[in-house]
């Protein structure tokens, strides 16, 4: 895989593009997860449409619809809608120090301080890791190495 950003201030998200599938352990049992990246809205917002399928509350599917571009305070970022009813909203962070490719967002969500980022990982596919702040400081959430399908 070819981890190359794009022009302009959407740039980074250029990577992203494509299907992406993961499968494996997690602590509510296995897990099947797909995102798909593609371009929307005349290629102004990155959409991502992500499901977990049987890991919601009672073995439902977690879904998410989620859209990265330019905010209207001019920041890139993204805001993301989950279908058991919760939202948020995040904008670009450096997390160079995890990998030098690696493209973040910072969120401040109602449980507290979270970030999230991709990353070209070493079997080619797309690594992604949710964090959340925590006294020590932070602390990995979920994390995903996806292959591509397409």
């Amino acid at each position: 895989m070819e981890w190359k950003k794009g022009r302009g201030k959407r740039g980074p998200l250029h990577p992203l593009v494509g299907r992406w599938r993961y499968t494996g352990d997690s602590p509510m049992g296995p897990v099947d997860c797909n995102r798909h990246f593609a371009w929307d809205l005349n290629n102004q917002w990155l959409l991502l449409d992500a499901t977990w399928i049987g890991t919601g509350k009672g073995g439902s599917d977690y879904i998410e619809r989620c859209y990265f571009g330019v905010l209207r305070d001019g920041a890139l970022g993204f805001v993301s809608f989950i279908n058991d009813g919760t939202q948020s909203q995040g904008t670009l962070t450096d997390v160079s120090n995890f990998h030098p490719k690696a493209i973040g967002f910072r969120a401040e969500m109602p449980a507290g301080i979270a970030r999230q980022y991709y990353w070209p990982h070493d079997e080619g596919g797309l690594g992604w890791r949710v964090e959340r702040q925590v006294i020590t400081g932070l602390s990995t959430f979920v994390e995903h190495r996806y292959d591509r399908v397409d």
